[in-house]
């Protein structure tokens, strides 16, 4: 393997790594807006989707 290889590799793990990391702050984020809306929901404030 030929160091153009092994830089090449590391740039696309690198990528994956950004794809992740972005990835999983979505999932972050999302789960902190739905836990926020379960608190409104249980201290009785706003009205469920459903209703």
């Amino acid at each position: 393997m030929s160091l153009d290889d092994i830089g090449k590799r590391q740039a696309e793990h690198g990528k994956q790594l950004t794809d992740l990391s972005q990835s999983l702050t979505t999932v972050r984020a999302t789960q902190m807006r739905h836990g926020n809306r379960l608190d409104e929901l249980d201290a009785g404030g706003g009205t469920p989707p459903y209703c």
